[in-house]
């Protein structure tokens, strides 16, 4: 189906047809990668929804955000942390989707405060 949108799409200088095929051949030199995208069963893709499960954290759990990050993450993240019981969720400022690697300090220094807090509650 593809293929035969591409005619048009070159018509109307849309790449977005271009691009799907693309991806369509990477896929296809990897049947390993295919396999495991898309034919899983059930189970195996109800063992990786963590929502059911994170209801039974019975420990204070930290969710680290970056301000900026606009992805599936970010969505992930706000969800876990209202699906955690203790759960608290802290956003690093100017922090985007990469904020593992672009704000570790910040990251540390949130996550001795929220150490020390926690130790001193229990």
């Amino acid at each position: 189906m593809l293929r035969s949108l591409l005619p048009l799409s070159r018509f109307l200088k849309l790449k977005s047809i271009h691009r799907l095929l693309q991806r369509r051949q990477t896929l296809l030199q990897s049947p390993i990668s295919c396999e495991l995208l898309f034919r899983r069963r059930r189970s195996e893709l109800k063992a990786e929804f963590l929502g059911e499960r994170l209801k039974w954290l019975k420990l204070p759990v930290l969710v680290l955000q970056g301000e900026r990050d606009e992805s599936d993450g970010a969505i992930l993240s706000h969800t876990y942390a209202q699906l955690t019981p203790q759960a608290t969720l802290l956003t690093i400022p100017q922090a985007g989707k990469d904020v593992l690697q672009s704000h570790a300090t910040a990251i540390a220094q949130q996550i001795r405060e929220f150490a020390a807090t926690t130790a001193a509650k229990s």
